[in-house]
């Protein structure tokens, strides 16, 4: 496979990856909230896939998460087309007759050159 990032999470995976622990202010200025979520790399609980796959799991719920890695190089995309592909799992079972454990994920990726 050719790409100019890939990522197995191996046990190095945190010399890497950079969680954010920045403190940020709304547009309107009423809300401040800050980073605080923790990270860890895990095989997946509920819904498994490939044995030995692991993946970033964030560890703690209502809380602001923010992690980041850089490419080991610069890339010129150029005339190209970029692609960022990334796959997100609940580990949350959600029972429609308990609509109080539905979950929330908001994913933000972003990518600088």
């Amino acid at each position: 496979m050719k790409a100019a990032f890939i990522e197995q999470f191996t046990s190095d995976w945190s010399d890497r990856w950079s969680a954010s622990h920045a403190t940020k202010q709304t547009e309107a200025g009423k809300e401040q909230f800050s980073y605080v979520g923790q990270w860890s790399v895990e095989e997946p609980t509920v819904f498994k896939g490939m044995i030995g796959d692991k993946g970033l799991v964030v560890k703690n719920v209502a809380a602001h998460h923010a992690i980041s890695a850089s490419f080991d190089a610069p890339v010129d995309n150029t005339g190209k087309t970029l692609v960022l592909q990334y796959n997100s799992l609940s580990q949350h079972r959600v029972d429609n007759t308990d609509m109080k454990s539905s979950s929330r994920m908001v994913l933000n990726v972003e990518a600088h050159t």
